[in-house]
């Protein structure tokens, strides 16, 4: 097994997981203002099916990259730190680490790969700041919602 870079790993995991959920995500808004006119409700139905599909995928493809990388990256410890700091997994503390879907056996595969590298527990908490990602990701929902709010007028 050929062991790759904490930073390579998380590339392949924004294209892999993040990736098609934007599509998804961008997608589902795209249509929802081709709509928003005529149809509202079409247009909160899109929106709304967007985000599902996005979280399901996420659900279902956080799994898979998170066995290919914690049996390809030496450092779990500093794999977790980037992946959560990338926004490409939660704290291991979140919630939303429920939202995951795995067999049993995968998590038991999981499990051992982070109980083997010392890693099963490791301070993953980011603290809360606006980067610029933030800033246009609020920017681009402000839009949006501007855009939709706009049209029933």
């Amino acid at each position: 097994m050929e062991n790759i870079s904490t930073k390579e790993a998380i590339r392949r995991g924004l294209w892999i997981v993040n990736g098609p959920i934007a599509v998804v995500i961008f997608g589902s808004l795209f249509i929802a203002l081709r709509f928003s006119n005529t149809h509202p409700l079409t247009s909160l139905s899109v929106t709304a099916a967007g985000f599902v599909l996005g979280w399901t995928y996420w659900s279902f493809a956080i799994t898979r990259w998170k066995l290919w990388a914690y049996s390809h990256v030496e450092n779990l410890v500093e794999l977790k730190k980037a992946a959560v700091k990338a926004y490409l997994i939660w704290p291991d503390d979140s919630l939303f680490n429920k939202t995951e879907i795995k067999s049993a056996r995968e998590a038991a595969v999981e499990n051992q790969l982070l109980e083997n590298a010392g890693a099963s527990a490791v301070e993953t908490r980011r603290p809360f700041y606006l980067t610029v990602r933030g800033l246009v990701v609020i920017f681009i929902i402000g839009l949006f919602l501007a855009v939709f709010a706009g049209a029933h007028h």
